[in-house]
This record gives structure tokens, sequence and C-alpha cells, in this order.
């Protein structure tokens, strides 16, 4: 007969913590497939999961935080010290890229204690691009270091790219109801993020440490399902 510590022992699930960075150009669809494979519980029996799916208690992030300051400095210091190097030191570099990188340090760190085998999210790749760099640097070089420094986060990134023209189709109709001053403000960073989301795609091309899949973003969403749930299947049972 067994005991209720039995019972309680076989009910514990070994979780997995596979990570899967959406990288890519925006309007290329990242966040529509990755809802999508997880919402339809694609990778079943798998439990996927991404971060609107996590209830994220305010005090017990606060805490963390103040801890993530000595277990994660390091890493903090990188971030801080690859900005002061590369990127222009201006107030839209600090709203649009520069504290979602610390905070997502902290992040990685912290959604360790929630309950999932695949956690999806377009993360710190997906924001590198928005960067204004300081003249002359080398960017290609510069993504590279970031990718290298936080590569032993990811289990492999989904790389989704598109061609201009339709990139900025879908700018077009995305900002067709909303106020006219946003969409002027949101056109360069479109365009700059498009232009230096080509350096990126050749950086993950060409770097042997981590599997990439690369997905058209033109292909149909069901499409590109299909080849981003193989591919992360063949990642975990490998």
């Amino acid at each position: 007969m067994k005991s209720k510590n039995d019972e309680s022992n076989e009910q514990k699930r070994h979780f997995l913590r596979r990570y899967i960075e959406f990288a890519g150009v925006h309007t290329a669809g990242k966040t529509t497939l990755l809802n999508l494979i997880v919402d339809t519980d694609a990778l079943a029996p798998l439990l996927a999961s991404y971060p609107q799916k996590m209830k994220r208690p305010k005090l017990s992030f606060a805490t963390h935080i103040f801890i993530s300051v000595f277990t994660k400095y390091r890493d903090l210091i990188f971030v801080v010290s690859f900005f002061l190097k590369y990127a222009k030191l201006n107030w839209e570099n600090y709203r649009v890229v520069g504290r979602f990188l610390l905070k997502m340090v902290i992040l990685h760190d912290f959604y360790k204690r929630f309950e999932f085998d695949v956690w999806l999210k377009d993360d710190m790749l997906h924001l590198l691009p928005r960067i204004q760099f300081r003249d002359k640097v080398d960017i290609y070089e510069a993504f590279l270091k970031y990718f290298l420094h936080f590569k032993d986060i990811y289990t492999g990134i989904i790389y989704m790219h598109l061609d201009e023209e339709l990139m900025q189709a879908r700018f077009e109709s995305r900002f067709s109801n909303r106020p006219k001053h946003r969409k002027i403000s949101r056109k360069p960073l479109y365009s700059r993020v498009f232009r230096q989301n080509k350096i990126l795609q050749k950086v993950l091309h060409n770097q042997q440490e981590l599997p990439v899949l690369f997905l058209d973003g033109s292909h149909s969403i069901a499409s590109n399902s299909k080849r981003a749930v193989h591919f992360i299947q063949s990642l975990v049972n490998r």
C-alpha cells in the first residue's frame, strides 16, 4: 500500500526548463507565433509557456530584484558596459532598449521558479536591433559580443525575417487606427530595427554556438508553427 509521501512524490514533476528566444523584424509575426504554440498546446505533453501566462507577485519580484543585484551583478555590469561603449547616450536608447535589457537579465533568473518545460519569449536579441549605436561602431561585432555573453541562457533561437515592403505594409496596418504622432515617432524605430536585423541575422547564421531556425514571416502562421514545433521538439529530445 502506497503512503501519502509516495503518492506525493509521484505527483512531483521534473520540468525541463528549456528557453527558446524569438528574434527578428518587427511585424514578422513572432508574438503571434509563440502565443499560438502555447495557447493551442502544440508542444503537449510538454508544458510550454510565455511571460503573460505567469502571475508575477509584485512583492516577490521586488525582493528578487534586490537579490539579483548580487547574484547577477556580472551580467548587469556587462549590459551597462555594453551601452556605455557602443550606444549613443540618449533618453530614447534607455527608454526603448536599455531598461528592458537590464530587466530581462533579472527576469530570466526569476522565471525559474515557475513550472514549465519550454519557455517561449521575444527576448534580448529581439531588442538589440533597436539600439542607436555610436558612429563608426562595428554593429556586427557588437551583436556578436552580446550574443556570446548570454548564449548559455538559451536552448535555441527562432529568427523570423521579412522583406522590407511587406514590413512597411504591416506597419501601416498596425498603426492605421492609432494617433498620428505615435505612428510618426515609431516609423524611424521600425526602419532602424529592420536594417540592423539584417546584421543580427548574419551573426546568427554564422555562429555555431546555438541551433537557429530561420522562418519567413510572409509564410502562413500554420506553416511556421509546424516548423517551429518540430524544431523545439528536436531540441528537447536530443
